[in-house]
Protein backbone atom coordinates (compact mmCIF):
# COMPACT_ATOMS: atom_id res chain seq x y z
CA UNK A 1 0.00 0.00 0.00
CA UNK A 2 1.50 3.31 -1.14
CA UNK A 3 1.81 5.85 1.67
CA UNK A 4 -0.25 9.07 1.52
CA UNK A 5 2.88 11.22 1.65
CA UNK A 6 4.30 9.47 -1.46
CA UNK A 7 0.92 9.72 -3.22
CA UNK A 8 0.94 13.47 -2.61
CA UNK A 9 4.47 13.76 -4.02
CA UNK A 10 3.56 11.70 -7.11
CA UNK A 11 0.22 13.47 -7.64
CA UNK A 12 1.48 15.79 -10.48
CA UNK A 13 2.72 12.77 -12.46
CA UNK A 14 -0.54 10.88 -11.79
CA UNK A 15 -2.56 13.89 -12.94
CA UNK A 16 -0.67 14.07 -16.24
CA UNK A 17 -1.09 10.32 -16.75
CA UNK A 18 -4.84 10.68 -16.17
CA UNK A 19 -4.99 13.54 -18.70
CA UNK A 20 -3.06 11.47 -21.26
CA UNK A 21 -5.38 8.49 -20.75
CA UNK A 22 -8.43 10.75 -21.07
CA UNK A 23 -7.17 12.11 -24.39
CA UNK A 24 -6.35 8.66 -25.80
CA UNK A 25 -9.59 7.03 -24.63
CA UNK A 26 -11.61 9.95 -25.95
CA UNK A 27 -9.88 9.69 -29.32
CA UNK A 28 -10.71 5.97 -29.44
CA UNK A 29 -14.37 6.68 -28.58
CA UNK A 30 -14.65 9.41 -31.21
CA UNK A 31 -13.09 7.05 -33.78
CA UNK A 32 -15.60 4.27 -33.02
CA UNK A 33 -18.59 6.64 -33.09
CA UNK A 34 -17.34 8.22 -36.32
CA UNK A 35 -17.08 4.78 -37.92
CA UNK A 36 -20.64 4.03 -36.77
CA UNK A 37 -21.82 7.32 -38.30
CA UNK A 38 -20.26 6.53 -41.65
CA UNK A 39 -21.73 3.02 -41.53
CA UNK A 40 -25.20 4.55 -41.01
CA UNK A 41 -24.55 6.99 -43.87
CA UNK A 42 -23.61 4.15 -46.23
CA UNK A 43 -26.80 2.36 -45.22
CA UNK A 44 -28.88 5.45 -46.17
CA UNK A 45 -29.95 5.92 -42.56
CA UNK A 46 -30.18 9.68 -42.22
CA UNK A 47 -32.14 12.38 -40.52
CA UNK A 48 -32.43 14.10 -37.17
CA UNK A 49 -33.07 10.80 -35.35
CA UNK A 50 -29.77 9.35 -36.56
CA UNK A 51 -27.87 12.52 -35.68
CA UNK A 52 -29.53 12.68 -32.24
CA UNK A 53 -28.79 9.01 -31.58
CA UNK A 54 -25.14 9.52 -32.54
CA UNK A 55 -24.92 12.63 -30.34
CA UNK A 56 -26.53 10.82 -27.39
CA UNK A 57 -24.12 7.93 -27.80
CA UNK A 58 -21.21 10.40 -27.87
CA UNK A 59 -22.43 12.06 -24.65
CA UNK A 60 -22.90 8.73 -22.86
CA UNK A 61 -19.50 7.50 -24.04
CA UNK A 62 -17.86 10.74 -22.87
CA UNK A 63 -19.43 10.43 -19.41
CA UNK A 64 -18.37 6.78 -19.23
CA UNK A 65 -14.79 7.68 -20.18
CA UNK A 66 -14.63 10.46 -17.57
CA UNK A 67 -15.93 8.16 -14.84
CA UNK A 68 -13.57 5.39 -15.87
CA UNK A 69 -10.60 7.73 -15.75
CA UNK A 70 -11.78 9.17 -12.41
CA UNK A 71 -12.01 5.64 -10.94
CA UNK A 72 -8.65 4.59 -12.36
CA UNK A 73 -6.11 3.66 -9.69
CA UNK A 74 -2.54 4.43 -10.74
CA UNK A 75 0.27 1.89 -10.45
CA UNK A 76 2.60 3.85 -8.19
CA UNK A 77 5.38 1.28 -8.55
CA UNK A 78 5.31 1.64 -12.34
CA UNK A 79 5.23 5.43 -11.98
CA UNK A 80 8.22 5.28 -9.65
CA UNK A 81 10.13 3.17 -12.16
CA UNK A 82 9.38 5.60 -14.98
CA UNK A 83 10.62 8.48 -12.80
CA UNK A 84 13.76 6.49 -11.98
CA UNK A 85 14.37 5.94 -15.73
CA UNK A 86 14.22 9.68 -16.32
CA UNK A 87 16.30 10.44 -13.21
CA UNK A 88 18.80 7.55 -12.85
CA UNK A 89 20.70 9.51 -10.20
CA UNK A 90 17.92 8.60 -7.74
CA UNK A 91 19.47 5.10 -7.60
CA UNK A 92 16.15 3.29 -7.00
CA UNK A 93 15.35 5.50 -3.96
CA UNK A 94 11.79 6.23 -5.14
CA UNK A 95 11.06 2.58 -6.04
CA UNK A 96 12.31 1.47 -2.64
CA UNK A 97 10.12 4.06 -0.89
CA UNK A 98 6.99 2.96 -2.83
CA UNK A 99 7.62 -0.67 -1.87
CA UNK A 100 7.64 0.12 1.87
CA UNK A 101 4.75 -1.32 3.90
CA UNK A 102 3.71 -0.43 7.42
CA UNK A 103 3.98 -3.01 10.17
CA UNK A 104 0.72 -5.05 10.11
CA UNK A 105 0.46 -4.98 13.90
CA UNK A 106 1.31 -1.37 14.72
CA UNK A 107 0.35 0.14 11.37
CA UNK A 108 3.51 2.27 11.49
CA UNK A 109 6.82 2.46 9.64
CA UNK A 110 10.07 1.91 11.47
CA UNK A 111 12.77 4.57 11.58
CA UNK A 112 14.65 3.39 8.47
CA UNK A 113 11.43 3.14 6.43
CA UNK A 114 10.42 6.66 7.48
CA UNK A 115 13.87 7.94 6.49
CA UNK A 116 13.65 6.31 3.01
CA UNK A 117 10.16 7.75 2.41
CA UNK A 118 11.18 11.22 3.62
CA UNK A 119 14.28 11.23 1.39
CA UNK A 120 12.23 10.10 -1.63
CA UNK A 121 9.62 12.82 -1.10
CA UNK A 122 12.34 15.46 -0.70
CA UNK A 123 13.96 14.36 -3.97
CA UNK A 124 10.59 14.41 -5.78
CA UNK A 125 9.90 17.96 -4.63
CA UNK A 126 13.37 19.06 -5.67
CA UNK A 127 13.10 17.70 -9.20
CA UNK A 128 10.81 18.34 -12.13
CA UNK A 129 9.27 14.87 -12.33
CA UNK A 130 6.15 16.03 -14.19
CA UNK A 131 8.09 15.57 -17.44
CA UNK A 132 7.99 11.82 -16.80
CA UNK A 133 4.90 12.13 -19.01
CA UNK A 134 6.46 14.26 -21.80
CA UNK A 135 4.63 17.28 -23.11
CA UNK A 136 4.88 16.01 -26.68
CA UNK A 137 2.80 12.97 -25.72
CA UNK A 138 0.06 15.22 -24.32
CA UNK A 139 0.22 17.44 -27.39
CA UNK A 140 0.05 14.42 -29.70
CA UNK A 141 -2.87 12.91 -27.77
CA UNK A 142 -4.70 16.26 -27.87
CA UNK A 143 -4.19 16.56 -31.63
CA UNK A 144 -5.33 12.96 -32.13
CA UNK A 145 -8.45 13.59 -30.05
CA UNK A 146 -9.33 16.70 -32.05
CA UNK A 147 -8.81 14.81 -35.32
CA UNK A 148 -11.09 11.98 -34.20
CA UNK A 149 -13.62 14.50 -32.90
CA UNK A 150 -13.56 16.22 -36.28
CA UNK A 151 -14.10 12.84 -37.92
CA UNK A 152 -17.13 12.29 -35.67
CA UNK A 153 -18.49 15.72 -36.57
CA UNK A 154 -17.99 15.03 -40.27
CA UNK A 155 -19.87 11.73 -40.01
CA UNK A 156 -22.71 13.48 -38.13
CA UNK A 157 -22.88 16.11 -40.86
CA UNK A 158 -23.10 13.35 -43.44
CA UNK A 159 -26.25 12.03 -41.74
CA UNK A 160 -28.16 15.23 -42.50
CA UNK A 161 -31.14 14.58 -44.80
CA UNK A 162 -30.68 15.31 -48.54
CA UNK A 163 -32.02 18.52 -50.05
CA UNK A 164 -34.98 16.81 -51.66
CA UNK A 165 -36.27 15.39 -48.38
CA UNK A 166 -35.13 18.18 -46.07
CA UNK A 167 -37.89 20.25 -44.48
CA UNK A 168 -38.10 23.80 -45.67
CA UNK A 169 -36.98 26.42 -43.16
CA UNK A 170 -39.70 28.26 -41.29
CA UNK A 171 -40.13 31.91 -42.28
CA UNK A 172 -38.31 34.48 -40.11
CA UNK A 173 -36.40 31.66 -38.33
CA UNK A 174 -32.96 32.86 -37.11
CA UNK A 175 -29.86 30.76 -36.66
CA UNK A 176 -26.74 31.48 -34.65
CA UNK A 177 -23.62 31.95 -36.69
CA UNK A 178 -21.47 29.91 -34.23
CA UNK A 179 -22.16 27.65 -31.24
CA UNK A 180 -19.28 27.45 -28.76
CA UNK A 181 -18.90 24.49 -26.41
CA UNK A 182 -18.51 24.23 -23.39
CA UNK A 183 -19.40 27.92 -22.95
CA UNK A 184 -19.18 29.18 -19.39
CA UNK A 185 -17.68 26.37 -17.33
CA UNK A 186 -16.02 25.58 -13.98
CA UNK A 187 -13.00 23.25 -14.00
CA UNK A 188 -10.73 21.74 -11.39
CA UNK A 189 -7.35 23.44 -11.32
CA UNK A 190 -4.97 21.53 -13.58
CA UNK A 191 -7.68 20.06 -15.83
CA UNK A 192 -7.66 20.58 -19.61
CA UNK A 193 -10.00 22.85 -21.60
CA UNK A 194 -11.34 21.72 -25.00
CA UNK A 195 -13.29 24.30 -27.03
CA UNK A 196 -15.47 23.37 -30.03
CA UNK A 197 -16.90 26.01 -32.36
CA UNK A 198 -19.73 24.79 -34.60
CA UNK A 199 -20.78 27.07 -37.48
CA UNK A 200 -24.04 27.27 -39.40
CA UNK A 201 -24.28 27.97 -43.10
CA UNK A 202 -21.31 30.26 -43.47
CA UNK A 203 -18.29 28.22 -42.43
CA UNK A 204 -15.16 30.36 -42.29
CA UNK A 205 -11.84 29.17 -43.62
CA UNK A 206 -10.16 29.55 -40.23
CA UNK A 207 -10.96 30.32 -36.60
CA UNK A 208 -8.86 31.34 -33.61
CA UNK A 209 -9.36 30.75 -29.88
CA UNK A 210 -8.44 33.85 -27.88
CA UNK A 211 -7.59 33.00 -24.26
CA UNK A 212 -7.29 35.83 -21.73
CA UNK A 213 -6.01 34.62 -18.34
CA UNK A 214 -6.60 36.87 -15.35
CA UNK A 215 -3.66 39.25 -14.80
CA UNK A 216 -1.76 37.74 -17.76
CA UNK A 217 -1.37 38.52 -21.46
CA UNK A 218 -3.82 36.99 -23.92
CA UNK A 219 -2.89 33.97 -26.04
CA UNK A 220 -4.13 33.07 -29.51
CA UNK A 221 -4.55 29.40 -30.38
CA UNK A 222 -5.54 28.36 -33.96
CA UNK A 223 -8.55 26.03 -34.04
CA UNK A 224 -8.39 22.91 -36.19
CA UNK A 225 -11.01 21.98 -38.80
CA UNK A 226 -11.27 18.58 -40.45
CA UNK A 227 -12.24 18.50 -44.14
CA UNK A 228 -15.77 19.90 -44.66
CA UNK A 229 -16.80 19.50 -41.05
CA UNK A 230 -18.29 22.83 -39.79
CA UNK A 231 -16.71 22.22 -36.36
CA UNK A 232 -13.41 23.77 -35.30
CA UNK A 233 -11.63 22.46 -32.20
CA UNK A 234 -8.73 23.32 -29.94
CA UNK A 235 -7.79 24.06 -26.35
CA UNK A 236 -5.14 23.90 -23.65
CA UNK A 237 -4.00 20.82 -21.71
CA UNK A 238 -3.97 22.53 -18.29
CA UNK A 239 -5.93 25.39 -16.74
CA UNK A 240 -4.24 26.92 -13.70
CA UNK A 241 -6.39 30.00 -13.07
CA UNK A 242 -9.50 31.99 -13.98
CA UNK A 243 -9.64 33.02 -17.64
CA UNK A 244 -12.01 34.16 -20.35
CA UNK A 245 -12.12 33.09 -23.98
CA UNK A 246 -13.87 33.75 -27.26
CA UNK A 247 -13.73 32.45 -30.80
CA UNK A 248 -12.70 34.86 -33.55
CA UNK A 249 -13.48 34.15 -37.22
CA UNK A 250 -13.79 36.12 -40.48
CA UNK A 251 -13.38 39.47 -38.72
CA UNK A 252 -16.06 38.65 -36.15
CA UNK A 253 -16.09 37.05 -32.71
CA UNK A 254 -18.34 35.05 -30.41
CA UNK A 255 -19.37 36.41 -27.06
CA UNK A 256 -16.92 36.21 -24.17
CA UNK A 257 -17.09 33.04 -22.05
CA UNK A 258 -15.70 32.58 -18.54
CA UNK A 259 -13.74 29.64 -17.15
CA UNK A 260 -13.64 29.43 -13.35
CA UNK A 261 -11.37 27.05 -11.48
CA UNK A 262 -11.81 25.29 -8.18
CA UNK A 263 -9.59 23.25 -5.90
CA UNK A 264 -10.31 20.55 -3.38
CA UNK A 265 -9.05 21.59 0.04
CA UNK A 266 -5.74 20.06 1.10
CA UNK A 267 -3.19 20.31 3.88
CA UNK A 268 0.03 22.10 2.92
CA UNK A 269 1.82 22.02 6.30
CA UNK A 270 1.21 21.73 10.03
CA UNK A 271 3.05 23.72 12.72
CA UNK A 272 2.83 22.40 16.28
CA UNK A 273 3.45 24.25 19.55
CA UNK A 274 3.77 22.39 22.88
CA UNK A 275 3.45 23.81 26.37
CA UNK A 276 4.88 21.40 28.91
CA UNK A 277 3.51 20.93 32.44
CA UNK A 278 5.27 22.75 35.25
CA UNK A 279 7.04 19.67 36.58
CA UNK A 280 8.82 19.16 33.23
CA UNK A 281 10.76 22.42 33.66
CA UNK A 282 10.95 22.77 29.88
CA UNK A 283 10.28 25.89 27.80
CA UNK A 284 7.53 26.10 25.20
CA UNK A 285 8.54 24.26 22.01
CA UNK A 286 7.64 25.01 18.37
CA UNK A 287 7.88 22.24 15.77
CA UNK A 288 7.51 23.56 12.23
CA UNK A 289 6.13 21.58 9.28
CA UNK A 290 5.48 18.27 11.00
CA UNK A 291 2.90 15.50 10.85
CA UNK A 292 3.98 13.78 14.08
CA UNK A 293 4.63 15.14 17.57
CA UNK A 294 5.64 13.59 20.89
CA UNK A 295 4.71 15.19 24.21
CA UNK A 296 4.61 14.15 27.85
CA UNK A 297 1.23 13.38 29.34
CA UNK A 298 -0.13 16.55 30.87
CA UNK A 299 1.26 18.85 28.20
CA UNK A 300 -0.94 21.16 26.09
CA UNK A 301 -0.78 21.04 22.30
CA UNK A 302 -1.59 23.71 19.70
CA UNK A 303 -1.46 22.91 15.98
CA UNK A 304 -1.94 25.33 13.07
CA UNK A 305 -2.90 23.44 9.89
CA UNK A 306 -1.96 25.55 6.85
CA UNK A 307 -4.33 24.83 3.93
CA UNK A 308 -4.42 25.79 0.28
CA UNK A 309 -7.74 27.63 0.76
CA UNK A 310 -10.23 28.63 3.48
CA UNK A 311 -12.68 25.91 4.50
CA UNK A 312 -16.09 25.77 6.11
CA UNK A 313 -15.46 22.86 8.49
CA UNK A 314 -12.48 20.83 9.68
CA UNK A 315 -12.04 18.01 12.14
CA UNK A 316 -9.59 15.31 13.20
CA UNK A 317 -11.04 11.79 13.08
CA UNK A 318 -9.28 8.99 14.97
CA UNK A 319 -9.28 5.32 14.00
CA UNK A 320 -11.79 4.55 16.76
CA UNK A 321 -14.22 7.10 15.28
CA UNK A 322 -13.70 9.81 17.89
CA UNK A 323 -13.75 13.34 16.52
CA UNK A 324 -11.75 16.42 17.55
CA UNK A 325 -13.25 19.62 16.06
CA UNK A 326 -10.88 22.29 14.80
CA UNK A 327 -11.21 26.07 14.99
CA UNK A 328 -12.07 27.49 11.54
CA UNK A 329 -11.68 31.05 10.23
CA UNK A 330 -13.64 31.49 7.00
CA UNK A 331 -11.32 34.32 5.94
CA UNK A 332 -8.04 32.44 6.44
CA UNK A 333 -6.59 29.28 4.94
CA UNK A 334 -5.77 27.99 8.44
CA UNK A 335 -7.57 25.68 10.88
CA UNK A 336 -6.34 25.32 14.45
CA UNK A 337 -6.25 22.83 17.28
CA UNK A 338 -6.08 24.90 20.48
CA UNK A 339 -5.28 23.95 24.08
CA UNK A 340 -5.54 20.19 23.47
CA UNK A 341 -4.57 18.22 26.62
CA UNK A 342 -2.16 15.37 25.91
CA UNK A 343 -3.40 12.28 27.70
CA UNK A 344 -3.03 9.38 25.28
CA UNK A 345 -1.51 8.61 21.90
CA UNK A 346 -3.65 9.00 18.78
CA UNK A 347 -3.50 8.89 14.98
CA UNK A 348 -5.94 11.26 13.28
CA UNK A 349 -7.05 11.82 9.73
CA UNK A 350 -7.73 15.43 8.77
CA UNK A 351 -11.20 15.89 7.23
CA UNK A 352 -11.86 19.18 5.40
CA UNK A 353 -14.89 20.62 3.62
CA UNK A 354 -14.99 23.92 1.76
CA UNK A 355 -17.90 26.33 1.25
CA UNK A 356 -19.04 24.40 -1.84
CA UNK A 357 -19.13 21.10 0.02
CA UNK A 358 -15.95 19.71 -1.55
CA UNK A 359 -13.86 17.46 0.70
CA UNK A 360 -10.11 16.92 0.57
CA UNK A 361 -9.19 14.27 -2.00
CA UNK A 362 -5.93 13.21 -0.35
CA UNK A 363 -6.01 11.87 3.19
CA UNK A 364 -3.68 13.75 5.56
CA UNK A 365 -2.72 12.04 8.82
CA UNK A 366 -1.43 13.61 12.03
CA UNK A 367 0.03 11.52 14.88
CA UNK A 368 0.40 12.29 18.57
CA UNK A 369 2.64 10.21 20.85
CA UNK A 370 1.80 10.71 24.53
CA UNK A 371 4.88 9.91 26.64
CA UNK A 372 4.42 8.85 30.28
CA UNK A 373 6.11 10.68 33.14
CA UNK A 374 8.57 7.96 34.11
CA UNK A 375 9.64 7.20 37.66
CA UNK A 376 13.25 7.94 38.66
CA UNK A 377 15.87 5.28 38.02
CA UNK A 378 18.20 4.39 40.93
CA UNK A 379 21.25 2.17 41.00
CA UNK A 380 23.77 1.38 43.76
CA UNK A 381 27.13 1.02 42.02
CA UNK A 382 28.98 0.18 45.25
CA UNK A 383 28.72 -1.64 47.57
CA UNK A 384 27.21 -4.65 45.81
CA UNK A 385 24.53 -6.55 47.75
CA UNK A 386 24.58 -7.36 51.46
CA UNK A 387 27.79 -6.86 53.45
CA UNK A 388 29.63 -8.09 56.58
CA UNK A 389 31.36 -5.17 58.23
CA UNK A 390 33.19 -4.33 61.42
CA UNK A 391 32.23 -1.60 63.88
CA UNK A 392 34.92 0.77 62.64
CA UNK A 393 34.51 0.35 58.88
CA UNK A 394 33.43 3.05 56.46
CA UNK A 395 30.94 2.08 53.75
CA UNK A 396 31.61 4.08 50.54
CA UNK A 397 28.47 4.53 48.47
CA UNK A 398 28.51 5.34 44.76
CA UNK A 399 25.05 5.91 43.35
CA UNK A 400 23.54 6.65 39.91
CA UNK A 401 20.20 8.51 39.74
CA UNK A 402 18.20 9.76 36.73
CA UNK A 403 14.77 11.19 35.92
CA UNK A 404 13.29 12.26 32.59
CA UNK A 405 12.16 15.65 33.95
CA UNK A 406 14.63 16.14 36.77
CA UNK A 407 14.79 15.05 40.41
CA UNK A 408 13.56 17.19 43.25
CA UNK A 409 15.80 15.30 45.68
CA UNK A 410 17.77 12.05 45.96
CA UNK A 411 19.61 10.37 48.79
CA UNK A 412 20.21 7.38 51.06
CA UNK A 413 18.20 6.18 54.06
CA UNK A 414 19.63 3.84 56.72
CA UNK A 415 18.55 2.35 60.02
CA UNK A 416 20.22 0.27 62.71
CA UNK A 417 18.50 -2.89 63.85
CA UNK A 418 15.17 -1.89 62.35
CA UNK A 419 15.10 1.27 64.42
CA UNK A 420 14.48 4.86 63.37
CA UNK A 421 15.24 5.51 59.69
CA UNK A 422 17.59 8.38 58.98
CA UNK A 423 17.78 10.11 55.61
CA UNK A 424 20.82 11.67 53.94
CA UNK A 425 20.04 13.93 50.95
CA UNK A 426 22.76 13.74 48.31
CA UNK A 427 21.29 15.94 45.54
CA UNK A 428 18.46 18.38 44.89
CA UNK A 429 16.79 19.87 41.80
CA UNK A 430 18.59 18.17 38.94
CA UNK A 431 18.05 19.13 35.31
CA UNK A 432 15.72 17.20 32.96
CA UNK A 433 17.33 14.01 31.65
CA UNK A 434 20.44 14.61 33.78
CA UNK A 435 22.19 11.50 35.11
CA UNK A 436 23.64 12.09 38.59
CA UNK A 437 26.70 10.26 39.94
CA UNK A 438 26.52 10.61 43.73
CA UNK A 439 28.95 9.56 46.45
CA UNK A 440 28.70 9.25 50.25
CA UNK A 441 30.74 7.60 52.99
CA UNK A 442 28.80 6.07 55.91
CA UNK A 443 31.09 5.86 58.96
CA UNK A 444 29.81 3.02 61.13
CA UNK A 445 31.89 4.00 64.13
CA UNK A 446 30.28 7.46 64.21
CA UNK A 447 26.70 6.15 64.03
CA UNK A 448 27.40 3.73 66.92
CA UNK A 449 26.74 0.26 65.57
CA UNK A 450 27.31 -2.82 67.76
CA UNK A 451 28.37 -6.38 67.06
CA UNK A 452 25.62 -8.62 65.63
CA UNK A 453 23.44 -5.63 64.75
CA UNK A 454 22.00 -5.17 61.27
CA UNK A 455 22.43 -1.94 59.38
CA UNK A 456 19.93 -1.60 56.51
CA UNK A 457 20.00 0.98 53.71
CA UNK A 458 18.20 1.88 50.50
CA UNK A 459 18.18 4.65 47.93
CA UNK A 460 15.32 7.07 47.39
CA UNK A 461 14.49 9.79 44.89
CA UNK A 462 11.66 12.28 44.56
CA UNK A 463 10.16 13.71 41.38
CA UNK A 464 6.83 15.32 40.45
CA UNK A 465 4.17 12.88 39.30
CA UNK A 466 1.49 13.41 36.61
CA UNK A 467 -0.86 14.79 39.30
CA UNK A 468 1.61 17.59 40.13
CA UNK A 469 2.49 16.15 43.57
CA UNK A 470 5.82 14.88 44.84
CA UNK A 471 6.36 11.19 44.16
CA UNK A 472 8.96 9.07 45.97
CA UNK A 473 10.69 6.06 44.43
CA UNK A 474 12.83 3.67 46.52
CA UNK A 475 15.38 1.03 45.63
CA UNK A 476 15.67 -2.45 47.08
CA UNK A 477 16.82 -2.68 50.71
CA UNK A 478 20.28 -4.04 51.52
CA UNK A 479 21.89 -5.10 54.83
CA UNK A 480 25.25 -5.02 56.55
CA UNK A 481 25.83 -7.48 59.41
CA UNK A 482 28.24 -6.15 62.03
CA UNK A 483 30.79 -8.83 62.90
CA UNK A 484 33.35 -8.85 65.71
CA UNK A 485 36.44 -6.90 64.79
CA UNK A 486 38.84 -9.65 65.88
CA UNK A 487 37.50 -12.17 63.32
CA UNK A 488 39.70 -10.72 60.66
CA UNK A 489 42.80 -11.86 62.60
CA UNK A 490 41.73 -15.44 63.49
CA UNK A 491 43.49 -17.99 61.23
CA UNK A 492 41.49 -20.91 59.87
CA UNK A 493 38.19 -19.01 59.97
CA UNK A 494 35.66 -20.81 57.79
CA UNK A 495 32.65 -18.59 57.20
CA UNK A 496 30.97 -21.24 55.06
CA UNK A 497 29.96 -23.38 58.04
CA UNK A 498 31.41 -25.74 60.70
CA UNK A 499 31.96 -25.09 64.36
CA UNK A 500 31.79 -21.49 65.49
CA UNK A 501 35.17 -20.11 66.51
CA UNK A 502 35.68 -19.39 70.17
CA UNK A 503 34.63 -15.87 70.99
CA UNK A 504 33.03 -15.62 67.53
CA UNK A 505 29.92 -13.90 68.70
CA UNK A 506 27.17 -16.49 68.54
CA UNK A 507 27.82 -18.59 65.44
CA UNK A 508 24.78 -20.27 63.89
CA UNK A 509 22.26 -18.84 66.30
CA UNK A 510 23.47 -15.31 65.57
CA UNK A 511 23.23 -15.99 61.81
CA UNK A 512 19.68 -17.27 62.12
CA UNK A 513 18.74 -14.26 64.23
CA UNK A 514 20.25 -11.91 61.64
CA UNK A 515 18.28 -13.59 58.84
CA UNK A 516 15.09 -13.25 60.85
CA UNK A 517 15.81 -9.57 61.43
CA UNK A 518 16.35 -9.06 57.66
CA UNK A 519 12.97 -10.61 56.90
CA UNK A 520 11.19 -8.49 59.49
CA UNK A 521 12.84 -5.23 58.34
CA UNK A 522 12.16 -6.02 54.68
CA UNK A 523 8.52 -6.83 55.42
CA UNK A 524 7.93 -3.67 57.42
Amino acid sequence: MTLPLLKSALEPVVRRQKLLRLMLWSAAVWLVLGAIGFALWRSDVRGAAAIGGLGGAALIAWIAVRRTIAAWEPDYLAIARSVEQRHPDLHALLVTAVEQCADPVTGKLDFLQQRVVADAVAEMRRRDCVQTVPGWQLAGATALQFAMLALLGFSAAALRPSSENAPRPVANRTREEVTVTPGDVELERGAGLVVLAKFGRDVPSEAVLLLTPKNAPAKRIPLVKNLDDPVFGGGVPEVTGVLSYRVEYAGRASREFTVKVFEHPRLDRADARMRFPEFAKLPEKLIADTRRVSAVQGATLDVAFQLNKPVQSAQLVAKDGSVVPLRVDAAKAVVELKDFPVSKSAVWELKLKDADGRANKLAATFSLDALPNRRPELKIVTPKGDQRVSQIEEVAFRVDAWDDFGLRAAGISYSIGGGETKEIALARDSKPDEKLHLEHVLKLEEIGVKVDELVSWHLWAEDVGPDGKLRRTQSDIFFAEVRPFEEIYRPGDDSSGGQPPPGGGGGGEATNLADLQKQIITAT
